[in-house]
């Protein structure tokens, strides 16, 4: 996506500056959300995110905005390398720029943000998951729509109430099962119960 954007706005000559300006807001943005979500979990409505986010790893992501001037050296750096060579010469200042924030982006991307919201998002399902793996025991999804959690898993659950001693993945932030059912496992704001025979 980062690098069709680009290409798209390599003929933008009078608004290439915007379009650098936005790519590097956008870069920002995404490195600061997430340790700003983390600081002021309030904006969250939902308790679920709310309860991920309060037992999320740390975000350093941060610390990526001081390698800004670096990066950019050696933009420079590279540009002078490859000077002479046929497809950087047809290419302006501003239009090799936006490549190489373009490329930027995609790095950080794929190697730093999303790692961390993977990890953030579905370390509880994949903990409970895994743990239940080699139990054949049906386990639904009850008040919960969580697919990754039968990938993991490798088996089918579907979404239903459970039946009279079976297992289901529940939300455990507001408890909405009967007390007298047993909690099996409890993972984050994700547990698994088992209603009474």
């Amino acid at each position: 996506m980062c690098l069709i954007l680009t290409y798209s706005s390599l003929d933008a000559k009078k608004t290439w500056w915007l379009a650098g300006t936005l790519a590097v807001l956008s870069l920002s943005v995404m490195l600061l959300l997430p340790s700003y979500l983390q600081s002021h979990p309030d904006l969250l409505s939902d308790a679920y995110y709310k309860a991920l986010m309060a037992s999320s790893e740390k975000s350093d992501m941060k610390v990526w905005l001081f390698a800004f001037p670096l990066m950019i050296y050696l933009g420079s750096v590279l540009k002078y390398l490859f000077r002479n060579v046929e497809p950087v010469m047809e290419f302006s200042a501003a239009s090799l720029g936006l490549i190489y924030i373009a490329l930027l982006q995609a790095v950080i991307l794929s190697l730093v943000v999303l790692p961390w919201w993977s990890q953030t998002l579905q370390s509880p399902i994949k903990g409970l998951a895994q743990k239940h793996q080699a139990d054949h025991s049906s386990i639904v999804q009850w008040g919960v729509h969580l697919p990754s959690f039968a990938t993991y898993r490798q088996q089918e659950s579907p979404r239903r109430e459970p039946r009279p001693g079976e297992m289901a993945l529940v939300k455990n932030m507001k408890p909405y099962w009967p007390s007298d059912w047993e909690v099996i496992d409890v993972d984050g704001p994700l547990s698994i119960v088992k209603s009474p025979d």
